[in-house]
């Protein structure tokens, strides 16, 4: 039996996501945590409020990421907390703007594409317009140059992570002759079945098909004949079966 923390290491490495997002509320909570401290220890109360707030929000979205089903969901939610925080020192609080790039960073490796896109947007927008927190219009301009030229690289270094691991999970999870899925994936399905076995769903049913002769077939046809026939029958299954059904080659 596999304890709760190797289960969490476990989904971690194989969950990019949430891997991210639960390093990215560490490093946050680790960094933010000892500002409010110092902050109540120099009377800035007000501040070390809106920290202590911060890190609970990030908390609460980084919760909700581990609820299978809602990592998505709670990657976004982060990367809105992320950005509506910064956008609420730097205009109530009067903090350096420096925290917008970390942000910038942070939501393209968590929010999906589109959505890191538009909170990019709205922070560099709303921290440029604050034209209290630079010492003259130049200074404006280059840090809508040097974010505008942060949120473009992250946004290609995200998407070319996700396209990656899109990519590996692929070949991970299927039969490299047939295009089944294989055995791995079968008993992560099966895994994942059993645990939600007392949900609304009207049932599962699993199927078992062997081929009669076949190793007599490879002996006497060779293993290309063979490899052949299985890809054939792979094909013709998934084309007569449901796109919901699940064919592994085990």
């Amino acid at each position: 039996m596999i304890d709760p923390l190797a289960q969490m290491v476990l989904r971690m490495r194989t969950d990019v996501r949430l891997a991210t997002v639960t390093l990215y509320c560490v490093c946050a909570v680790g960094l933010i945590t000892p500002f409010a401290f110092f902050r109540f220890y120099v009377g800035d109360v007000l501040v070390a409020l809106a920290d202590l707030a911060i890190v609970c929000v990030f908390l609460a979205t980084t919760r909700l990421t581990w609820i299978p089903g809602r990592t998505q969901l709670g990657a976004d939610l982060t990367a809105t907390s992320a950005t509506l925080a910064v956008l609420t020192v730097v205009y109530l609080l009067d903090i350096s703007h420096l925290w917008t790039f970390s942000t910038l960073v942070g939501n393209f490796l968590m929010a999906r594409v589109s959505v890191a896109l538009l909170l990019s947007i709205v922070l560099i927008t709303g921290v440029a317009i604050n034209a209290t927190g630079f010492q003259s219009t130049t200074e404006q301009y280059t840090f809508l140059t040097v974010a505008a030229m942060v949120s473009l690289f992250s946004m290609i270094f995200a998407s070319r992570v996700e396209n990656q691991h899109v990519f590996l999970s692929a070949l991970a999870s299927r039969d490299g002759l047939t295009g089944a899925f294989n055995r791995r994936t079968m008993d992560s399905d099966l895994k994942r079945v059993i645990d939600n076995r007392a949900d609304e769903s009207p049932g599962h049913c699993l199927a078992l098909i062997d081929l009669d002769n076949f190793k007599a077939l490879n002996d006497s046809q060779g293993h290309a004949v063979g490899d052949e026939i299985l890809s054939r029958l792979t094909n013709i299954i998934v084309a007569n079966t449901r796109e919901k059904d699940r064919f592994y080659r085990l």
